[in-house]
């Protein structure tokens, strides 16, 4: 019996998709050997072996190999989200040899994981919320190449804005680039897209919504008129990095713990801890953006962005439920801390002290 791949396993695949691999053979045991292949390298081939092992067959007939999917995804789980290996089989007579395209997933997606990579952005949310001065990207895979290489892309846009006077209009336009191979990221921020066709928009125009496209793939965006956010990262189900931005009400707790030691006649406090705990409470969201924000929750990581730079935390709480009732919105209630032991401060930039209506005198 020559050396078969049982299970039915498509060259572009999630992790989920190789928590068990069933092979046949006719020898006694077989050899596995798992191969990454970086997408881009600049020495040698590429090429790293990161599992090898030996398996005793089942009445010299079946071989059955689990868990390599949860292998992958603990080796993936500070990577992007899709990465090459190949796979070696082989007996003392003979190798078989499978390249596979591999995403980060736990679960078990109605999409193929073809489609995903090849005719979709790599996010389960092509329409989403966004808001003005906060950050957003759409990660996709643009394909593997040569050592340092980069494919082109061209992008369409269509921004639906709103002038001054009131009045609404469209206007599309093209943005042609590079991106390395692998996972690139495209910025998709209300911001960028401003700043690419403000040239050719009426002088104080807002952005109301756009469009993006890129070969098959398609995003909507809509620009809410909140420009106070709380910014947050995580990677999401895909393992690719997003931008996760809205307002939140937040708290702040400090707790300290410490020892007491005794010296002489006086007491004092050693081994002091301060714990920072942060509280935040969503507005009422859509059903969508509450499930984007169940993403966020049980995301294998997740930061928060001060200042630009990506501060990695915890989720230590949270309270999420969803509701299906029509007319009925959706509440998250979650706390976090900095992972680092040696927090940031935060400096929150108020410029106002009473709402807007108030005069310039308040300022």
């Amino acid at each position: 019996m020559a050396l078969s791949l049982f299970s039915d396993i498509p060259d572009t695949c999630y992790t989920s998709q190789l928590q068990k691999i069933e092979i046949e053979t006719d020898a006694t045991s077989v050899s596995l050997t798992i191969t990454h292949q970086a997408t881009t390298w600049f020495f040698g081939n590429g090429q790293t072996q990161i599992f090898e092992s030996e398996y005793a067959t089942y009445n010299n007939s079946l071989l059955t190999i689990y868990d390599i999917g949860a292998f992958l995804e603990a080796f993936m789980a500070q990577k992007d989200g899709l990465q090459q290996f190949i796979f070696k089989f082989s007996t003392a007579s003979e190798s078989l040899t499978r390249t596979l395209v591999v995403i980060y997933c736990k679960q078990q997606p109605i999409m193929t994981a073809a489609d995903l990579a090849n005719s979709n952005f790599i996010t389960n949310y092509f329409t989403r919320l966004v808001y003005r001065g906060a950050p957003d990207q759409l990660p996709y895979f643009a394909g593997f190449g040569s050592p340092g290489g980069y494919t082109s892309y061209s992008l369409h846009y269509t921004v639906h804005y709103r002038t001054p006077s009131g009045t609404t209009g469209t206007y599309a336009f093209d943005n042609y680039g590079r991106a390395q191979y692998g996972v690139a990221e495209i910025n998709t921020s209300p911001e960028n897209v401003r700043l690419m066709c403000k040239d050719f928009l009426p002088e104080g125009s807002e952005l109301l919504a756009y469009t993006l496209q890129e070969g098959n793939r398609t995003a909507r965006f809509f620009v809410a008129e909140q420009t106070v956010v709380r910014q947050f990262v995580f990677r999401n189900a895909y393992g690719c990095l997003e931008y996760l931005c809205l307002p939140t009400s937040r708290t702040e707790k400090t707790e300290t713990k410490s020892s007491t030691a005794v010296c002489g006649d006086s007491r004092m406090l050693y081994d002091i801890t301060h714990t920072r705990t942060f509280e935040e409470q969503t507005p009422v969201l859509q059903r969508a953006e509450a499930r984007r924000f169940r993403e966020f929750l049980t995301s294998a990581y997740t930061a928060v962005l001060i200042d630009n730079t990506e501060h990695p935390i915890l989720i230590t709480d949270y309270d999420l439920s969803l509701s299906d009732t029509v007319g009925e919105g959706n509440k998250v209630k979650f706390s976090w801390q900095f992972a680092s032991l040696h927090t940031p401060f935060i400096n929150e930039d108020y410029t106002r002290i009473f709402s807007p209506e108030h005069t310039e005198e308040f300022t």
